[in-house]
């Protein structure tokens, strides 16, 4: 198939449609679009289509990985999405344009520009996706609350008062924990909405762990094992008749990430064990490898002082040197002998 076979609405080598034809050089080159992706035809002559195939694969890998960032979009039913998948395929004809001048390392620079802008676009989407599942779980846990402490729903008798607080702090620590993620949300790490289970899931435990923080603190608060002022109140308080104060605590509880865990450990280093003594130490083992006093040695120890007095002897040892004439000492020279022990006298053997 020639370059100027390459025509809107017909079919290229492989029998695709041609939806759009972004570039045509007969006959060197031409870049068109299908369905499913950009696509570039060879020039006509062997050689030079075999030097752009060339130039073209060390951009393969980063044209794969925009064309699965883009798909979704392309065959969506939503015309926004399908216009932005448009709009970046014709930059990818540009970046493959650029690479067909035989500049494949200017193409590259355009490619990786384009990934990271379409990673932009689905991370903010996936943003937005994260504040729906976090106000949706939020919305429901307070929804629960008020069923469970509204007058008219509540069994005969309602409930007590240190109940209906315990029940109010779920609410304010699912409320703290949205006002968490509404703040921090730009700087918050989260995956594209490629992985929008993901998201949701990390949406929904924030907002469960912040409501169960403020449970767990003012429960902590009414067994008078931790100590907190706000303003001039103090505890410990009547949270029953103190609704107010353990409100404003459960939403702190649920604000603080990290609030509640610090809490909890120094509460069981607390109430933890009392510290298990040392033993008594007991005789020091005596410096450079020796052996203890009254212990029989090591065969190892004794083997290794063994063999450092033979190396010492070995050393030392003059046996093996001839004696100067100068070092002899004649008899007449020794001192007299002092002591000893005086040889038996052996008494001769005579025979028959």
């Amino acid at each position: 198939m020639l370059v100027t076979e390459i025509r809107d609405q017909g079919l290229d080598a492989a029998g695709g449609k041609i939806i759009g034809v972004y570039a045509k050089q007969p006959p060197h080159f031409a870049i068109y679009r299908t369905n499913e992706r950009v696509m570039v035809h060879f020039a006509d002559a062997d050689d030079e289509a075999k030097h752009q195939g060339a130039i073209l694969a060390p951009l393969n890998p980063m044209r794969g990985a925009i064309n699965g960032l883009i798909d979704a979009w392309r065959f969506s039913r939503r015309q926004r999405l399908q216009a932005r998948a448009s709009r970046y395929d014709r930059r990818i004809a540009d970046a493959l344009g650029i690479a067909l001048q035989d500049d494949a390392a200017g193409a590259l620079t355009v490619l990786t520009g384009i990934k990271g802008d379409i990673l932009d676009d689905r991370t903010s989407w996936a943003r937005f996706q994260y504040l729906i599942a976090a106000s949706i779980v939020s919305a429901g846990v307070i929804l629960l609350v008020w069923a469970v402490t509204c007058p008219w729903l509540a069994p005969a008798g309602g409930l007590s008062k240190l109940v209906g607080v315990l029940w109010l702090s779920l609410a304010g620590g699912t409320i703290g924990a949205f006002f968490s993620i509404a703040i921090a949300i730009r700087k918050r790490t989260v995956l594209t909405d490629l992985h929008w289970v993901d998201n949701a899931a990390d949406a929904v435990l924030r907002v469960v762990i912040g409501a169960i923080a403020a449970g767990v603190l003012i429960s902590l608060v009414q067994l008078n094992a931790i100590n907190i002022t706000i303003g001039g109140l103090k505890s410990p308080v009547d949270l029953a008749e103190n609704w107010l104060y353990a409100l404003v605590l459960a939403v702190v509880a649920g604000f603080s990430e990290r609030l509640i865990p610090d809490l909890l450990e120094k509460s069981a280093a607390a109430v933890g064990p009392a510290p298990r003594q040392a033993p008594a130490a007991g005789p020091k083992p005596p410096l450079n490898g020796g052996t203890r006093v009254g212990a029989p040695p090591a065969p190892d120890v004794m083997h290794d002082h063994r063999a450092a007095e033979d190396l010492y002897r070995l050393e030392d040892c003059l046996c093996d040197k001839a004696v100067q004439p100068h070092e002899v000492t004649s008899d007449a020279d020794l001192p007299a002998a002092s002591g000893g022990v005086a040889a038996p006298r052996v008494p001769a053997v005579t025979g028959a």
